[in-house]
């Protein structure tokens, strides 16, 4: 690729904060906020449909946030009871929010790909019971012999790829948004890890194969690292074939791929994935070589590789208790730090200096000057000079 040629972006919508700050209220106000992305460098628009388990699309199989045997809306924030309000509303009206998103996203002459977050389960650890009640499906409270296991035996929040009911249920996500009209699909492994543990199915595997119990092994032995990546790999494969010609993504964090069943360069090598998206799981502002990762798919002879920038840097989500006590009209500190449009400009002239194909913005999706030009090593030098 020479130096001058265009770069890929791709920025990623929840699906959720527009619904909670109420910009995405109707299908009109959502219409507008995609507008204008027309003109820019922006290639890529994924459109978030996993709201913890449940979705924000008019979906056949999975609840619609807001509703489900565990729903507690008088213990949310303000902002989700105002996100089931308003997706109540499309429901009601019959119109799908994918649908208006991806009409929209062609209209400005943008591909519209569909982000699925691998594991979404939430956990009463973070903010309190209420979150998982909103958050996860009923599906998933019926099954909970079907977490993961931890290496002493605990069982941990999120379900585990290990047990085929678990890689079926992701399937028939995919398999619902592929049916829609979308031009590719976001596998989203940053949200969140742990994906496999060390689960009955994995562990017995393992001990007829080898005659080691992996839990009385090394944590980092190769063998044991690669056999619990299959079930990911499975799924993967799997939506690829689904997909076909159709592009699947996925981002990851470049620090514990492998330690978290995740096999990308396999993934690169036979053609699954099209593009790879290294971040890390953390505030943003982070750096790291591309070397490796560059390397990796000359290697694979195919593939693009993605600088995975998270846009947030300093602050926190709105907890329940500060919602409250904002309602209240006391003072609390909500900002947040954002990459400036400079950071966003000279990290990304680094990041293609060093052979990446382009630039994937998570938390910022509505900066349209940064969009503007971000694609275009060119425009980006000029943007910085002026």
């Amino acid at each position: 690729m020479s130096e001058a040629a265009p770069r890929t972006v791709i920025v990623n919508d929840d699906g959720h904060g527009g619904f909670f700050r109420d910009t995405y209220a109707t299908p009109e106000k959502l219409e507008a906020c995609i507008e204008p992305y027309r003109g820019t460098t922006l290639s890529v628009l994924e459109w978030c449909v996993s709201l913890g388990t449940k979705v924000n699309f008019l979906s056949e199989t999975f609840e619609l946030f807001g509703t489900g045997s565990h729903t507690d809306l008088a213990s949310a924030r303000r902002g989700d009871s105002q996100v089931a309000r308003h997706l109540a509303e499309y429901r009601r009206r019959g119109v799908d929010p994918l649908a208006v998103v991806s009409r929209k996203a062609h209209d400005v002459g943008i591909e519209l790909h569909a982000s699925l977050r691998m594991n979404p389960d939430q956990g009463a650890d973070w903010m309190g019971a209420w979150v998982p009640n909103m958050c996860n499906e009923t599906w998933y409270f019926d099954h909970p012999e079907l977490r993961i296991t931890l290496r002493d035996g605990s069982p941990a929040v999120h379900l585990s790829y290990a047990y085929p009911e678990v890689r079926e249920r992701k399937m028939q996500l995919a398999r619902e948004v592929l049916r829609r009209d979308v031009d590719g699909i976001n596998l989203d492994f940053l949200r969140h890890p742990p994906f496999v543990g060390y689960d009955p199915p994995l562990v017995d595997s393992y001990r007829k194969l080898t005659g080691k119990d992996p839990r009385e092994t090394p944590e980092d032995e190769e063998d044991w690292l690669r056999h619990r990546a299959a079930p990911l790999s499975d799924v993967v494969r799997a939506v690829k074939e689904l997909a076909g010609t159709r592009a699947v993504s996925a981002r990851v964090d470049r620090r514990f791929t492998m330690e978290q069943g995740l096999d990308v360069e396999t993934w690169l090598r036979q053609g699954w994935v099209d593009t790879l998206i290294l971040a890390e799981e953390t505030l943003g502002g982070y750096e790291f070589n591309l070397a490796p990762f560059i390397a990796m798919r000359d290697r694979a002879g195919r593939g693009n590789i993605l600088f995975g920038e998270e846009a947030v840097c300093s602050g926190h989500d709105l907890s329940a208790d500060e919602d409250r006590a904002l309602a209240a009209g006391k003072e609390i500190e909500v900002s947040r730090r954002k990459l400036s449009r400079r950071e966003y400009l000279e990290r990304a002239l680094r990041w293609y200096g060093q052979g990446a194909d382009g630039v994937h913005i998570f938390n910022d999706e509505h900066n349209y000057d940064v969009l503007a030009v971000l694609g275009d090593p060119e425009a980006c030098r000029k943007a910085l000079s002026s």
